[in-house]
């Protein structure tokens, strides 16, 4: 299972009140699911953290107090969001932090939440070595012409950076790794 190519995923990106998933909640969920590395659905939602938003995270996300108001709070569409997943491994940049928010939303439920993911940040240092220190999501999304001037909305442009590096020159096995919180 090591060395099979993932052709099959569901690219995830979170945006969250903070860092640290006991303390912090989710603000926005995005998914794109790719099957046979086509795009065949995709899931966003705004989440209502049930607290107000801190000014710092309203500025490097853009989400404020006002977007999140009427949402539903976690608790409320886990089951959805955890469904849509099926038994896909998770793909995203730095996967660990936005699967640990899930992992922690799931546990706040006694319920248990286990996948395999696939790292864009490890993955795009080896693909962009020199640039091992600054390898944000929009340096990276930049670098393989999928950038989005809002970087909460990066998941739904994965189904293409995925082609994108699968098309580049170098021979890139996507390796599963189990991810824990």
């Amino acid at each position: 299972m090591a060395d099979e190519m993932i052709n099959s995923y569901v690219a995830l990106d979170l945006e969250t009140t903070g860092i640290g998933a006991r303390h912090e909640k989710i603000t926005e969920i995005g998914m794109v699911k790719v099957i046979d590395g086509e795009t065949t659905d995709t899931y966003h939602t705004m989440v209502n953290p049930h607290r107000e938003i801190p000014k710092r995270i309203v500025e490097l996300t853009g989400i404020t107090d006002d977007m999140v108001k009427d949402a539903l709070g976690i608790e409320e569409i886990l089951d959805e969001v955890l469904a849509f997943t099926e038994d896909l491994p998770l793909l995203g940049h730095q996967i660990i932090f936005d699967y640990g928010f899930l992992v922690q939303a799931a546990v706040n439920q006694k319920r248990k939440f286990e996948k395999y993911g696939v790292d864009t940040l490890k993955l795009c240092r080896y693909l962009m070595p020199g640039e091992e220190k600054t390898v944000t999501l929009l340096l990276t999304a930049a670098a393989f012409s999928v950038y989005d001037e809002k970087q909460h909305a990066f998941a739904e442009k994965m189904g293409s950076y995925e082609i994108e590096v699968g098309s580049s020159s170098r021979d890139i096995r996507l390796r599963r790794e189990v991810i824990r919180a």
